[in-house]
């Protein structure tokens, strides 16, 4: 038994102490680059920064990185950068809790991005570019944002902040929360869709749209100004904010829907 107890020690040990490795490389662009990263199971977070260099890591913890195992992929064309990271399937169902993928990015605060994880949530900060986020399992966050908006995930929260003209953002398990900042403006129709959670929405007052919100097994708490239209229903409200504008659509099957100003 103690010979058992002792092997066990020292695998956990060995586990545990197995260093990190990273993969480097700078690309040099314009100020308005173009993004493109994908991966089967990695975290994945981007930040925006001054310059003209687009700085990418990749920390393997308990992973080696190379054929085989962790494979790194990274080209450029002109303004167009791609990453893609992959672990092949037999390592992610040998994955121990100590072992994960990490993939950090700084580019230029003007960069459009198109970012996607199977498995791994994504993070998205000081971006003012056009930007497409998708995950299949993770969550994901967006701060001090500027632009349009695409994050879609099938299992995890959605939280983002900032100056929106596009707001596109739907989960099929999670909860929604979003800050639309002052000077926000509607270039169509937004949508926060989420098959299971609640949506919380905070508004600037100088936002104009006409609210089209409904849950399906919920209620709906509204405290900001709106000008009703239609028939009053339970658990549904739809109506002008601040003289109306472009539809806001807000939609969850399973929880309830807040709206306030900021």
């Amino acid at each position: 038994m103690k010979i058992k107890l002792f092997c066990l020690t020292a695998l956990l040990f060995v586990a545990a102490s197995v260093s990190a490795e990273e993969w480097k490389r700078d690309f040099t662009v314009s100020a308005h680059p173009q993004l493109r990263v994908q991966t089967n199971d990695a975290s994945v977070e981007v930040h925006g920064v001054p310059g003209n260099t687009l700085s990418a890591r990749v920390i393997a913890e308990g992973r080696h990185i190379g054929p085989g195992e962790v494979s790194i992929n990274a080209q450029q064309n002109g303004d167009s950068i791609s990453i893609q990271v992959k672990i092949p399937e037999r390592h992610i169902r040998l994955n121990l809790s100590q072992r994960y993928v990490r993939i950090e990015i700084s580019v230029p605060a003007l960069a459009a991005l198109d970012l996607s994880s199977s498995d791994g949530p994504l993070r998205v900060s000081g971006v003012k570019g056009d930007t497409r986020l998708a995950a299949s399992d993770g969550s994901i966050r967006v701060d001090n944002f500027e632009g349009n908006l695409h994050a879609h995930t099938a299992d995890g929260a959605i939280e983002v902040s900032g100056r929106f003209d596009v707001l596109d953002l739907s989960t099929s398990d999670g909860r929604i929360t979003a800050a639309v900042w002052k000077g926000s403006h509607m270039n169509g129709t937004w949508n926060l869709r989420t098959a299971d959670g609640s949506i919380t929405l905070r508004l600037p007052d100088d936002l104009s749209a006409f609210l089209d919100a409904w849950t399906s097994d919920g209620h709906i708490d509204v405290q900001l100004p709106v000008e009703v239209s239609g028939r009053v229903e339970k658990n549904r409200v739809r109506g002008k904010i601040h003289g109306g504008g472009p539809t806001l659509q807000i939609h969850t099957s399973d929880g309830n829907i807040t709206l306030r100003s900021m």
